[in-house]
């Protein structure tokens, strides 16, 4: 059975809420979407995030996340 993959967000700015393992708590960010952003699959097979995030001006990743 395959994952069902995440829809690659619209360009434009959200705020990006994921799961953080190292804090044990979840982290909502306030992101953009933009050419460099991109959804892929790391060795294990998680599906991961690429996204701007506007809080830290820098390119972050996010597992397990979800855009409001």
């Amino acid at each position: 059975m395959t994952a069902e993959r995440k829809q690659l967000p619209t360009e434009g700015e959200g705020t990006i809420v994921y799961y953080s393992q190292k804090d044990k708590k979840h982290i909502s960010r306030r992101g953009k979407h933009d050419e460099k952003s991109r959804i892929d699959t790391n060795k294990k097979g998680e599906e991961y995030y690429v996204y701007y995030d506007l809080d830290a001006w820098g390119y972050r990743t996010a597992k397990k996340w979800s855009i409001r």
